[in-house]
C-alpha cells in the first residue's frame, strides 16, 4: 500500500510514460488485463490526487475521503 500503482489505457502508454522502463523507481512495468467489474470498483472507490472546489465539498471532507479509499484519481498532464 505504499506504493502508486497506475492504470493507463494501454502497456504502450504505459511502456512510454515510464521511459521505456528506464526511469529510476519504474524499471519494472507489469501489464494486466483489468475486467469492467474491476474497473469499475476501483473507480467506486476512488478520490482525486488534489482538492477540487467544484467537486468536494470542503478541504476537510477531501482529506478524510483520501483516509478512507484506497484508490488516487490523476490526470495525466500529457493528456488533455
Amino acid at each position: 500500500m505504499s506504493r502508486m500503482t497506475w492504470i493507463k489505457p494501454s502497456f504502450n502508454w504505459m511502456m512510454y510514460r515510464s521511459g521505456y522502463a528506464t526511469k529510476p523507481g519504474q524499471e519494472v512495468v507489469l501489464g494486466i488485463d483489468i475486467t469492467r467489474e474491476g474497473f469499475e470498483w476501483a473507480l467506486k472507490n476512488a478520490v482525486l490526487s488534489k482538492f477540487t472546489p467544484a467537486v468536494h465539498a470542503s478541504p476537510e471532507q477531501w482529506q478524510n475521503l483520501l483516509t478512507a479509499r484506497p484508490v488516487r484519481i490523476q490526470w495525466d498532464p500529457e493528456r488533455d
